[in-house]
């Protein structure tokens, strides 16, 4: 599918969707409405729809703030090298929420999907964070221990949802949307932006990822999760594998067994 096709696709599934509850203020009525173009325009994520981004319900707040600001910032682009943790300092947070193409509360469902094209474990080497047209994701490289399902490469670079942006970033939206709004964001400063709850990776994480080829130009050969942040699974210290997530029914957690078998359950 080429560039202005996804665009197209984008729009009317974001036009079918039943955006968040309503904006508080002006400053989210601008959020929500770049959100959206900025989604439908870049088509990064994991089958996120532009419209059910709930801006209008997200929060944002700091140390350096009470009320609510945006999350998202001008066209612009930068990249955050970092090994472990938070870029810099962390003055305000953003929970986003989104309604996705691909939902799997039940892990096998996840495992067997038709759009999964690898499933690996592995460990992350390097984690950076990547700001571009306002919409924050994290890049992942792993160490590739095994491939449970597909073949990959020793070592891959995996795009996800979340990260952080550069709170000067996010100042100038808000400049811009309204020359009235005076931020007491500290513009040095970072706005964490937290997706569907997931902690963000660090380095030296045990993971096992379902992936599928990152269509975006310029990343020929790099992966997203499917499901987004839910495709990714972390070792925790009770040894078993957890991801995000929950709800009635949505499954979080299990062992690397059973992952294993699902994955073979494939082939």
């Amino acid at each position: 599918m080429n560039e202005d096709s996804l665009k197209e696709q984008l729009s009317r599934e974001a036009d079918m969707i039943v955006p968040g509850p309503a904006p508080t203020s002006s400053v989210e009525q601008a959020v929500r409405g770049r959100r959206r173009r900025n989604l439908i325009a870049a088509g990064t994520g994991a089958g996120v729809l532009a419209a059910a981004v709930a801006i209008g319900s997200s929060q944002l707040s700091g140390s350096d703030g009470d009320g609510p600001v945006a999350a998202d910032a001008p066209d612009a682009s930068a990249a955050i090298s970092q090994t472990s943790g938070a870029p810099g300092r962390i003055v305000a947070t953003s929970h986003v929420d989104a309604s996705l193409k691909q939902y799997y509360p039940k892990i096998a469902d996840l495992l067997t999907s038709p759009a999964a094209n690898a499933i690996v474990t592995g460990t992350i080497t390097d984690v950076s964070y990547e700001s571009a047209e306002g919409i924050a994701s994290t890049i992942l490289t792993v160490n590739v221990s095994r491939n449970l399902y597909g073949k990959t490469a020793q070592t891959i670079k995996v795009h996800e949802d979340g990260g952080y942006l550069p709170a000067s970033e996010v100042i100038a939206e808000l400049k811009q949307k309204d020359p009235t709004v005076e931020p007491t964001l500290d513009p040095k400063g970072f706005v964490d932006v937290q997706f569907e709850g997931a902690a963000h990776p660090l380095v030296g994480d045990s993971v096992v990822l379902v992936l599928t080829n990152d269509p975006n130009p310029g990343r020929e050969g790099d992966y997203m999760e499917v499901s987004s942040v839910y495709g990714r699974f972390t070792l925790n210290k009770a040894g078993t594998y957890q991801r995000t997530g929950d709800g009635e029914g949505f499954q979080t957690t299990t062992d690397l067994p059973s992952l294993q078998a699902l994955a073979k359950s494939r082939s």
